[in-house]
């Protein structure tokens, strides 16, 4: 009974998604202003994985805009973290029936148009109604790097997206640590330096000097059995794409929409990186023969994340993501103090650093009216003033230029509160950036960049975690599968 019940709703499932691909949304048609105003009441919902932190800085802005729209309603849909929101949309687009506004990835944003979902924003943003479009001086106060991935889903350079929550990665250091021995270690700026002040701090925790460091805690105990590591990374995908860029190779090329080339496998780049890297994680002492290792990443210590080792003081620095910095300070940290600064490169010449966030999209669903509604909301969201807002209160970037120069930006950056401080050295150090010759790039997305993201992350675990994993050769074979496996995803 239970098998024929289980057919039947199967069988159910299949008619209702046909019966979905043989709907057709409404075409495109702009309203004014005006006539949004005059309607009685406007209905729209926005889909997203924030925490109830930034949830409510979202609702605040919103509050704001219904002071101009109170015929507006805006019903907010929360779904836990960037995979939940990836699989309800999933849904919701086969079903024809997603959210009027999403928070969106680039490489998300490209599936969801490849079920025909999402609209394109050009034509908002091109238009000449009164209080509707951007004016070209309004588009180039937006960041480029920010700008060019959300029209890099076709040639002829269509906005499907507008960038929203934007951040970057920094190098997060024990402030206390390295200012205590200041004459001994200083903040690294490339690998190499890296790795030597590595060796200089384990040198430094055995001699026992950094003993009584911490209220009396002993740091040489502490760490007998903590998987001590001086330096460590936050993300693999991150990783992966970086240290490839860093090391002179390629990792993929959009072709279109649907399709993509993978580049890691073209010449050795991505495995000279690795290691490289990877030596770094198996490094003896050459006098005692003790591992000691100087580079490692979270999984080393069974977390997703590097900021739990940071905070028990089992790594002195890391590079992770600007907008999670918050999760390395705290009640439970035994780290009374983090500096921030750019991230380790290999040379001069490739200086790289990721640029992530998520963007926000219009889905297709609405009518005329909706659409509207929901452009509207994204242009108050992206007013400079707010999106000055949303990054003091969510250590985000602020993603139009003028934003910077604010009174109330200026003075976060300037004259921050205690609460304020350690998102006001992040964000310099993000506009540092510039100044300091880094490439702040992007991959643009494509409808399968996901899976080969999935695919090195997994490639980076396999060579830092595999007891086997010796040679140059063993490193490329890990390599090889991710490509080959990722290869045969995006081929489907």
């Amino acid at each position: 009974m239970k098998r024929i019940l289980l057919f039947l709703t199967i069988l159910g499932s299949i008619f209702m998604l046909s019966a979905c691909k043989n709907r057709t949304y409404d075409p495109i048609e702009l309203v004014s202003i005006e006539e949004i105003k005059s309607m009685e009441r406007i209905n729209i919902s926005f889909m997203i994985p924030f925490g109830q932190d930034i949830e409510n800085v979202i609702r605040d802005m919103i509050a704001d805009f219904n002071e101009e729209y109170p015929n507006i309603r805006v019903k907010i849909e929360v779904v836990g973290g960037y995979d939940t929101l990836l699989k309800e949309m999933r849904i919701k687009v086969a079903g024809k029936n997603p959210p009027t506004l999403a928070i969106a990835y680039p490489d998300h944003v490209a599936e969801y148009l490849r079920a025909d979902a999402v609209l394109p924003l050009t034509p908002y943003i091109k238009s000449n109604l009164e209080g509707v479009g951007y004016t070209e001086e309004e588009l180039a106060d937006f960041f480029e790097e920010y700008m060019f991935e959300n029209r890099s889903f076709d040639d002829k350079g269509t906005y499907y997206s507008l960038p929203f929550n934007k951040s970057t990665e920094v190098l997060i250091y024990n402030k206390d640590f390295f200012d205590a021995f200041k004459d001994e270690i200083s903040v690294p700026r490339t690998w190499q330096e890296a790795e030597e002040v590595s060796k200089k701090i384990w040198e430094i925790i055995l001699s026992g000097r950094a003993d009584n460091l911490y209220d009396g805690l002993k740091l040489t105990e502490h760490l007998k059995d903590k998987n001590f590591v001086p330096f460590a990374y936050d993300s693999n995908g991150n990783l992966f794409i970086t240290a490839t860029r860093q090391w002179g190779g390629k990792y993929t090329e959009r072709i279109d929409n649907s399709t993509g080339k993978l580049l890691f496998m073209e010449n050795d780049k991505s495995v000279e990186a690795f290691k490289y890297l990877h030596d770094l994680a198996r490094y003896t002492d050459p006098v005692t023969g003790k591992e000691m290792p100087l580079f490692q990443i979270p999984e080393y210590w069974a977390e997703r994340y590097s900021s739990n080792p940071f905070k028990n003081l089992q790594t002195m620095f890391t590079i992770g993501s600007t907008a999670g910095i918050r999760h390395h300070v705290g009640a439970d940290s035994k780290v009374r103090t983090l500096g921030v600064a750019p991230v380790v490169y290999r040379d001069e010449d490739h200086k790289y650093v990721i640029q992530q966030g998520s963007n926000i999209m219009i889905s297709k669903r609405g009518n005329k009216y909706e659409r509207m509604a929901a452009w509207l909301l994204i242009k108050h969201f992206l007013k400079p003033e707010n999106t000055a807002k949303f990054s003091i209160e969510t250590a985000y970037f602020p993603v139009r230029k003028s934003a910077l120069q604010l009174p109330e930006y200026q003075e976060f950056l300037n004259t921050p509160t205690i609460e304020q401080e350690i998102h006001s050295q992040t964000a310099k150090v993000g506009i540092a950036y510039r100044e300091l010759g880094f490439e702040m790039f992007v991959d643009p997305a494509w409808a399968g960049s996901a899976e080969v993201r999935k695919q090195v992350d997994l490639a980076v675990v396999s060579i830092f975690s595999g007891s086997k994993v010796r040679s140059k050769d063993d490193i490329r074979q890990i390599i090889k599968t991710a490509y080959d496996k990722a290869l045969k995803e995006i081929s489907r």
